[in-house]
């Protein structure tokens, strides 16, 4: 279970850009979402990576962290930023509604 409870209001999407999140490059960046903030009774990981040099966060064995093992070898790839928000919120907020 998650140590803290996701939520998609306008606060919490405001305090999550406000924190820095989904910003940055290399070590410097924060996913969206973390493997504390989304339930889960399946797989997650986190791993080091070593191109980043920072802590990856994956919800998803079979996709996210096969394609991430996938782009850690490739030479073509030099940042790897996972969780990525959609944003600008009313971009995302007119996705939702369609």
């Amino acid at each position: 279970m998650s140590k803290i409870r996701s939520s998609n209001s306008i606060a919490s999407i405001q305090q999550k850009i406000k924190e820095g999140r989904g910003q940055g490059h290399f070590s410097e960046y924060k996913p969206w979402l973390t493997v504390h903030d989304v339930p889960s009774i399946g797989i997650v990981t986190r791993i080091l990576g070593w191109k980043s040099g920072r802590l990856h966060h994956y919800l998803s064995e079979h996709f996210e962290l096969a394609r991430y093992y996938q782009m850690e070898w490739s030479e073509q790839e030099i940042d790897i930023r996972e969780q990525f928000p959609l944003l600008p919120l009313d971009k995302t907020l007119y996705i939702d509604k369609s």
